[in-house]
């Protein structure tokens, strides 16, 4: 497995991954008034409304993944992990 980082913003993070069955989209969202959401493939695993929740978990191609992530106070990500059965696959600011 391999992902690659594509797209990014201060509390926005959209990474490709590689798997066996294929490319997967996985994009962090923290900008909205209020929420945070994961997204897998266009499909929404996440949507909190009590921002910066530092764990979602959720299926990616079968697999039990989770990403990580810390903010700042000034609202930019501090750090963010991809992990997909418990292999990290992605990893920033750590």
């Amino acid at each position: 497995m391999r992902a690659t980082l594509v797209k990014w913003g201060w509390l926005f993070r959209r990474i490709e991954v590689e798997m066996p069955d294929g490319l997967h989209l996985v994009e962090y969202n923290g900008r909205g008034p209020g929420y945070e959401q994961v997204t897998v493939d266009g499909e929404t695993f996440h949507d909190w409304h009590l921002w910066f929740v530092p764990r979602f978990e959720f299926k990616m191609g079968g697999w039990p993944s989770v990403v990580e992530v810390r903010v700042w106070p000034w609202l930019t990500v501090r750090s963010l992990v991809l992990r997909v059965n418990e292999q990290v696959v992605y990893v920033e600011g750590v």
